[in-house]
């Protein structure tokens, strides 16, 4: 026998779960069927699900839907930015660091932190893209 002890606090049977606080669209973190739940006290508040209607349950997914503007909608999550621009981005970085720790004080910078910059500046021109990631930033001496 189904439990309908949720329709005391659900309107709807079915939800989706997503971060309320992300920008939109937000992946859909989480399905809930309210009357899956014996005890409704595990279930989260309907004011911050989503609720769907018996379609939208049928052809949801696994993975794939987010949320937009109280909608459900097709939404895949952004890829990774190519190991070239994430070394871009870290190398001015870098070069930050080697002037405000070292250079604005007139020393030179340790060797390591020389290697790791032509490290970045290889990766980011495309001359060196075979490693997994980028390098670890070295310790400030």
């Amino acid at each position: 026998m189904m439990n309908t002890e949720w329709k005391t606090t659900h309107p709807a049977r079915y939800y989706a779960a997503y971060d309320r606080t992300a920008a939109q669209p937000t992946p859909v973190t989480g399905w809930y069927d309210a009357a899956f739940y014996r005890d409704i006290s595990h279930l989260p508040p309907a004011e911050v699900l989503l609720p769907l209607t018996p379609e939208e349950w049928a052809s949801r997914k696994a993975v794939g839907h987010g949320v937009r503007g109280g909608k459900l909608v097709e939404h895949t999550q952004a890829r990774a930015a190519p190991l070239s621009d994430r070394a871009a981005q870290a190398l001015r970085l870098a070069r930050q660091v080697v002037w405000d720790e070292y250079g604005s004080l007139g020393i030179a910078p340790p060797p390591q932190w020389v290697d790791y910059q032509k490290t970045l500046r290889a990766i980011a021109d495309g001359a060196d893209a075979t490693g997994p990631g980028l390098p670890p930033a070295p310790a400030i001496a």
